[in-house]
């Protein structure tokens, strides 16, 4: 779920996952501002100050950042100065360009936040693994009273154990964890909160997590176990293994292995690709698709000079007349085409995967114009898209270039 306007300035955060399914997000972030309300009337100090240095928030697995946004707008409105914001999530590892614009939106909106409320502003850390966060975290990061932890279904950064120790490990006392993911019972997603507290064993550190019962939780719980959010999540699980099934003959094979399992000759090499080709078709891709991945698994293993030769496309046959190149999308599930050649200009239109390109000799660092899209696509005559969102180093390819 995204902001409906082009023009939005939230237009790269989203909601994802069971949080777009407004019955189940309301009360679970409705829980989280109520604790909020319920906590901040107990620390002393000026209006708005939370202890020292404001409200030190935690967030693991979600990228998305548009329920973060609202949650931490809403304990704002409580007169809450939010001092620290700690964002953990595998995207932050190698961003493309969606995520650095989710990353640009929230830190903005943060900034302006605070100018208005005539405060510090709020300092905003991410992180691309949960290693690199306990590795880096300082002191001064440490001490933090809330917690949210919600990631997907199938693919999670961290276990629940490791969650709980962590949880143990930076939160003040009184702070809360608030998760919304699977849980290892079998019964599938849960929402469920606990609130740090002493007393607890010394392997611990003396504390421990008390679970918190409260109505709107239970109204959470509730909505997910509707036959509506189950059967969306069930698709979500569906995805999710057609994807595993994709990408797992492509996987290495181990170290004792490889040799074994490795091609020999140029039959057994064919025949190999043949195979990936039906596991691609298999996961639901369409023609063009599994012939680029195929393309793309013969320049990694140095093949390209073996590979049969593929008719032109009309499109390629016109960028040959006129001198210039074509691109094809490789970026899942699409990139989108911006009216300047710079991450906040306005989206004029987007290009799904596979979609090709002829561009112009114009270019301007990554960005390159576009001189002819696809034909059902009507692009403005200035429309510019980023091939490579890791500034020139080649890791976050957006495009590949086929002449």
């Amino acid at each position: 779920v995204r902001p409906a306007s082009q023009d939005s300035p939230f237009g790269g955060l989203a909601l994802d996952g069971l949080l777009a399914t407004s019955t189940v997000r309301c009360p679970f972030r409705d829980f989280i501002v109520e604790w909020a309300r319920d906590n901040a009337i107990h620390y002393t100090g000026k209006p708005g100050g939370w202890r020292d240095g404001g409200l030190k928030y935690t967030v693991i697995g979600n990228s998305a950042l548009l329920f973060d946004l609202e949650v931490l707008q809403r304990i704002r409105g409580l007169g809450v100065r939010i001092g620290q914001i700690c964002l953990v999530d595998r995207a932050y590892k190698w961003p493309v360009v969606n995520t650095m614009r989710a990353l640009q939106e929230f830190t903005d909106f943060q900034r302006a936040a605070a100018t208005l409320a005539r405060e510090a502003p709020t300092e905003v850390l991410a992180f691309g693994s949960l290693q690199d966060y306990t590795d880096q975290i300082t002191e001064a990061a440490k001490g933090a009273h809330l917690m949210l932890h919600c990631e997907n279904c199938q693919e999670a950064i961290v276990e629940e154990d490791d969650c709980d120790k962590l949880a143990m490990q930076v939160l003040c006392h009184g702070g809360l964890l608030a998760r919304m993911t699977n849980v290892r019972s079998g019964i599938g997603c849960a929402a469920g909160a606990w609130a740090l507290v002493p007393g607890g064993p010394a392997y611990q550190g003396g504390v421990d997590l008390q679970p918190l019962n409260d109505p709107l939780m239970v109204a959470c719980n509730d909505a997910i176990a509707s036959p509506a959010v189950q059967m969306r999540v069930q698709m979500q699980q569906l995805a999710w293994v057609r994807k595993e099934a994709a990408e797992k003959p492509q996987q290495e094979a181990p170290p004792e292995e490889e040799d074994k399992s490795r091609p020999k000759t140029q039959a057994e090499l064919d025949a190999l690709e043949e195979k990936l080709k039906d596991a691609d078709r298999a996961s639901g891709l369409s023609e063009a698709q599994v012939m680029a991945r195929s393309r793309m698994r013969a320049r990694e293993r140095g093949g390209d000079a073996k590979a049969k030769p593929l008719r032109k496309s009309a499109l390629q046959e016109r960028a040959e007349h006129y001198g210039l190149d074509v691109w094809r999308v490789i970026h899942h599930p699409h990139v989108v085409v911006r009216a300047a050649p710079k991450g906040n200009a306005k989206i004029v239109g987007q290009l799904d995967f596979g979609q090709e390109i002829m561009v112009s000799k114009e270019k301007k660092g990554s960005w390159l114009r576009i001189s002819e899209g696809p034909i059902m696509l009507n692009l403005p005559t200035d429309a510019w898209v980023l091939v490579d969102a890791s500034e020139g180093l080649g890791k976050s390819m957006m495009f590949e270039q086929l002449t």
